[in-house]
């Protein structure tokens, strides 16, 4: 899996320079597409962290320069295609997030639901979990929880830590975004 998140970073970050490319992996069986992602305006670097079932949407973060809401940093970012071909369409997840010092954005499904997680300014630095729904609602887990998997109905698996790490991890069903985790 760190493979292929550091794959689809190294093209991301490269983006910009590489036309999209059609290779065969070790000369036969299926072809496989490299393409630019593109950064939102303003923004100097991008890095996709994961894409759905459907391949019409990628997750990851995107590196901004310091401006008066926000500091020099990794924030999450979201991109869409609405046919299978055609530009990335970045989008900046920032106005849709609670103030931090970085975010990004880890798991999508297929209507475009992101989970995001976040080192909250209010909450003198712990890390938060947000959902972010296709139509830009947010929807805040709270701290010190995180996600593993994220269903195409928006359910949610993952677990909540003890960030002293005195007691063990905690495993969690979420049956969506909106509902109270279910301890497992």
């Amino acid at each position: 899996m760190k493979k292929i998140i550091f794959a689809l970073s190294a093209v991301a970050l490269l983006g910009s320079t590489l036309p999209a490319q059609a290779a065969k992996p070790g000369g036969s069986g299926a072809s496989i597409r490299i393409e630019a992602l593109g950064t939102p305006n303003g923004a100097r670097s991008s890095r996709a962290n994961a894409i759905n079932a459907a391949g019409t949407v990628v997750v990851g973060d995107v590196y901004w320069e310091a401006t008066f809401t926000s500091r020099n940093n990794w924030y999450a970012a979201r991109w869409t295609r609405p046919t299978g071909s055609g530009a990335w369409l970045a989008e900046d997840l920032r106005p849709l997030l609670p103030p931090s010092r970085w975010s990004w954005a880890s798991l999508v499904n297929d209507a475009g639901t992101v989970v995001v997680r976040s080192e909250d300014d209010r909450d003198g630095s712990q890390y938060r979990l947000l959902v972010v729904s296709s139509a830009g609602s947010t929807i805040d887990l709270g701290l010190h929880v995180v996600a593993a998997a994220l269903g195409d109905d928006d359910t949610l698996a993952g677990f909540r830590y003890d960030p002293a790490g005195a007691l063990p991890d905690e495993p969690l069903y979420w049956h969506s975004p909106y509902s109270i985790a279910e301890t497992l």
